[in-house]
């Protein structure tokens, strides 16, 4: 019975001593908590201090933005609109009539007879001699080529050839070129070549004349004395009268004949 009685005072102090163990603890976790709580305070109560000097700027901005201004009064009345000219008005007034009188109303209107059928006299004779004394317009025969032409052209010297075209055509240009030579300039142009030569076109017109003579190709440094020699001897021909007898084509019709010749020169020393 000791034994057991021994056991339970033990007990009990241990429990007494782990009862005030606990309860210093928890005093110390007060005492801890309210220590931590102060300068928790404090830091909000100068949050708060600083919190409260903003507020008012933030309420004049407010109260600024808000206003509406009013809008300002007219006083002046708005002018009136155009008036509209009494003359307009009165020229949309219909107009009345003249009254006519009732013999007028009454008269026939009497219509003026044109007699469309009546004759003109018409004098032919004048009409006659106003058509022959009008001028008539000169029709220029175009120029026709050697191989068209039914008589080929006779030149001065060939007339021994007439009818026959081949012969006449070699007379032609033989005589032609001898006088040529006669009015050339002998003077050699200034070229390097040894040979220089010209290819004059030219038309033999119905009166018998050499005219509209043309360097149709060759050498460009020799052309001017070519057709200088060509005009001496179109000049020469109408001077001592030796005309050339005109082409003719379809019977004795005198045509204008296009006749091309040849003039050549040759250095001497070559």
């Amino acid at each position: 019975m000791e034994v057991k009685k021994s056991k339970q005072k033990s007990l009990n102090k241990n429990r007494t001593l782990y009862f005030l163990l606990g309860l210093n603890l928890v005093l110390l976790c007060v005492y801890g908590l309210f220590g931590i709580q102060n300068p928790l305070e404090s830091v909000e109560q100068k949050e708060i201090t600083l919190v409260q000097s903003t507020p008012p700027t933030s309420i004049l901005i407010a109260e600024r933005s808000v206003e509406e201004q009013p809008l300002p009064e007219i006083d002046e009345p708005l002018p009136p609109p155009p008036l509209i000219p009494q003359d307009i008005e009165e020229r949309l007034e219909p107009i009345e009539p003249a009254p006519l009188d009732k013999q007028e109303l009454n008269k026939p209107r009497i219509a003026e007879v044109v007699n469309v059928n009546t004759p003109v006299r018409v004098n032919i004779d004048e009409l006659l001699d106003q058509v022959q004394a009008a001028p008539k317009e000169e029709r220029v025969p175009d120029p026709v080529p050697v191989n068209r032409v039914t008589n080929m052209a006779v030149y001065p010297g060939c007339e021994a050839y007439e009818g026959k075209k081949r012969e006449l055509v070699r007379c032609f240009g033989d005589n032609l070129s001898k006088d040529l030579m006669k009015f050339l300039d002998t003077e050699y142009p200034e070229t390097t070549k040894p040979r220089v030569q010209v290819q004059l076109e030219f038309h033999i017109n119905t009166d018998g004349e050499i005219v509209n003579i043309n360097a149709k190709r060759g050498d460009e440094e020799f052309m001017p004395q070519a057709m200088r020699a060509m005009e001496n001897v179109s000049k020469y021909l109408n001077k001592s009268n030796k005309k050339i007898k005109p082409a003719t084509m379809d019977g004795d019709k005198e045509v204008t004949l296009i006749f091309q010749n040849n003039v050549i020169l040759q250095y001497p020393d070559k």
